[in-house]
């Protein structure tokens, strides 16, 4: 255990030491080691490169719209959608007056409002 505690105490007196002697000193006399402006460096350069990829992704998205037709697309009445209306026009005369049946929630949802 006394192993320990030396090792312990060992370790905390050099980080100590490391503190001292690379930030307070420095900063003690007004001197910079430069670590700070090559943390600048490298995250300036780690942001051009993120912009760079974010552009070529919204070229590449560019492309993509522009291949695809902008016409619409005209098609005939699916068998569900006859169904639904057949269902409607033999409905009973208090679904007439604004309620809803399970069909016209399934309309609905297909149709997407």
């Amino acid at each position: 255990m006394e192993d320990f505690k030396t090792v312990t105490y060992n370790i905390f007196t050099v980080w100590l030491a490391m503190i001292f002697v690379l930030i307070l000193l420095p900063s003690i006399f007004r001197l910079s080691l430069g670590i700070s402006e090559v943390y600048m460096k490298i995250l300036v350069k780690t942001l051009e490169w993120a912009t760079l990829r974010i552009q070529k992704g919204f070229e590449r998205q560019k492309k993509l719209r522009a291949s695809t037709s902008n016409v619409i697309i005209q098609r005939d009445e699916s068998p569900m959608e006859t169904e639904i209306g057949g269902l409607r026009q033999s409905r009973s005369q208090c679904l007439q007056q604004g309620d809803f049946e399970l069909s016209n929630v399934f309309y609905f949802s297909k149709k997407g409002f």
